[in-house]
């Protein structure tokens, strides 16, 4: 599944990043987008945190050309 994920410094709270991450579960997704955060912004893992996390939507599968979708 896919998750929209956005970090803040744990600390003051700061907004640092935005991302998108692929997990099983909402606990890998949060600890995918922090390890995501720490190697994009080479910072330490134990100084962030997510506040926003979650799926992101499916997108409708497309339907083959001249076929009608019921």
């Amino acid at each position: 599944m896919s998750y929209q994920a956005r970090i803040h410094d744990l600390t003051t709270g700061e907004f640092l990043l935005a991302c998108r991450v692929e997990a099983a579960d909402l606990h890998n997704a949060e600890s995918n987008a922090i390890y995501h955060a720490a190697r994009a912004l080479t910072c330490n893992p134990q100084d962030m945190d997510v506040r926003h996390l979650h799926e992101c939507a499916k997108r409708p599968e497309a339907s083959a050309p001249g076929q009608l979708r019921w």
